[in-house]
């Protein structure tokens, strides 16, 4: 199956999916942090479930990045903001938080492996072989421009709020 055709299903798979996991969380709380409860099948240690689950997201983009590499053009200016979110979320944040004997739902690890497979590689397909970004003014307009300043807002958020639950009472629930 060429890659194009792999990359529609894709994306129709995560748009299709994206509005059911809404709507089923509206209703249902993920059994994870303070959510957490049994019921979900094997329970594995919180600590190595977040960063599996979390490293095919900074892997399956780079992936495609070095498969790409010859037409990545400035593409590389998207790998980098990306990988600096996920080296964060899946290293550095979940070794400063107090895990203890937690531990989290294989199931739901697994999930978000699988999400996190799927999202790599729709932008890396998107990024590096579709649409590969070759001109450099194209970081001049103002959807790149607003863009960069909501992902660093939205990480100084982000920060903030880890550094809060850090310093919370570690419950039963934290994971």
């Amino acid at each position: 199956m060429p890659l194009e055709t792999l990359y529609e299903y894709a994306l129709i798979l995560q748009f299709a999916v994206s509005p059911v996991i809404l709507i089923a969380l509206l209703f249902v709380s993920a059994p994870c942090g303070k959510f957490s409860r049994k019921g979900w099948g094997l329970r594995v240690n919180s600590l190595a479930a977040w960063m599996a689950m979390e490293v095919p997201a900074a892997a399956t983009i780079a992936v495609f990045a070095v498969l790409y590499r010859d037409s990545i053009g400035w593409g590389w200016v998207f790998l980098a903001i990306w990988e600096f979110h996920y080296i964060y979320r899946t290293f550095i944040f979940p070794v400063t938080m107090n895990h203890g004997r937690k531990t989290f739902p294989l199931s739901m690890a697994l999930t978000a492996m699988v999400f996190n497979i799927l999202n790599g590689f729709i932008n890396g397909t998107h990024l590096f072989r579709l649409r590969p970004v070759t001109d450099p003014s194209w970081f001049a307009d103002p959807r790149f421009i607003v863009g960069l300043v909501l992902f660093f807002l939205g990480f100084a958020i982000h920060f903030d709020s880890d550094r809060r639950i850090q310093k919370q009472k570690p419950g039963p629930g934290h994971y």
